[in-house]
């Protein structure tokens, strides 16, 4: 008699059940494929930026965002991006989502420095430069940036320390001493305005000295104006010899 082996009875899993099973199978991979299609967004992007379509890297960026917000450099490629186009709001938003993540980032301080000054935050971005700085004390265009913008702001003595630091910090390297030529050449113009315009102002001045000699003017009014114009005219005198005086103790 031929003996009938029964089948074992397979097991089956409630829907429930079967649902929890396969997410605990699958989620652990889950993120690294997330991981490696924000790599892959990433890759594109470059390539589309490189190639010059800017428009195809920003969507790429984007999307590599998406799928990893906390990867620093994704958000500051992007924001390099949006420095090259000239799109300051853009650039420093993502800068500064790069510095938070991540602190040290050196580049991505040095850049959102470069978008604060183009904006007009010049403490801000003073502060950004020196904490480069702190990052890299031997940071040359740090230390130059730093006087560039004070030289923005028009305070020449604080932007020629800072050339001279930067000079110090790499004795070879010529960019701090054009720094410094440029900033005399820059004081020279703005002392040659300010003579003229200190020339022009006096020369008005002369020009009224006529007007109490008129034949119909009352003698002592006219001398009393004109008494009064040349004391203005010795004022501005005196004071153009000052200037010259500190000038040439400056030098």
């Amino acid at each position: 008699m031929r003996r009938i082996s029964l089948a074992k009875p397979a097991v089956i899993l409630r829907p429930g059940l079967l649902a929890m099973t396969l997410v605990a199978v699958f989620l652990p991979f889950a993120g690294f494929a997330a991981e490696d299609n924000a790599s892959i967004y990433f890759s594109h992007a470059l390539k589309s930026k490189a190639e010059g379509r800017a428009l195809m890297a920003e969507r790429l960026f984007r999307k590599a965002i998406e799928l990893q917000p906390d990867n620093a450099d994704y958000h500051f490629e992007l924001g390099n991006l949006y420095l090259e186009r000239n799109n300051l709001s853009g650039a420093r938003m993502e800068l500064e989502q790069t510095t938070m993540i991540d602190p040290l980032h050196l580049p991505a301080h040095y850049n959102l420095g470069l978008v604060y000054r183009e904006t007009g935050w010049m403490g801000e971005a003073r502060q950004e430069f020196r904490r480069v700085l702190e990052l890299d004390p031997q940071n040359v265009k740090a230390q130059l940036q730093i006087g560039y913008t004070y030289q923005a702001e028009n305070f020449t003595d604080e932007a020629r320390d800072a050339f001279h630091r930067a000079r110090e910090m790499d004795l070879s390297d010529p960019e701090p001493e054009r720094a410094l030529e440029d900033l005399d050449q820059y004081e020279q113009e703005a002392r040659a305005r300010n003579q003229q315009s200190m020339e022009q102002s006096l020369s008005r001045n002369q020009q009224f000295l006529g007007f109490g000699n008129s034949s119909n003017a009352n003698p002592q009014q006219g001398s009393g104006q004109q008494a009064l114009i040349q004391a203005g005219a010795l004022l501005i005198q005196r004071m153009m010899s000052r200037n010259s005086q500190k000038e040439n103790e400056g030098n």
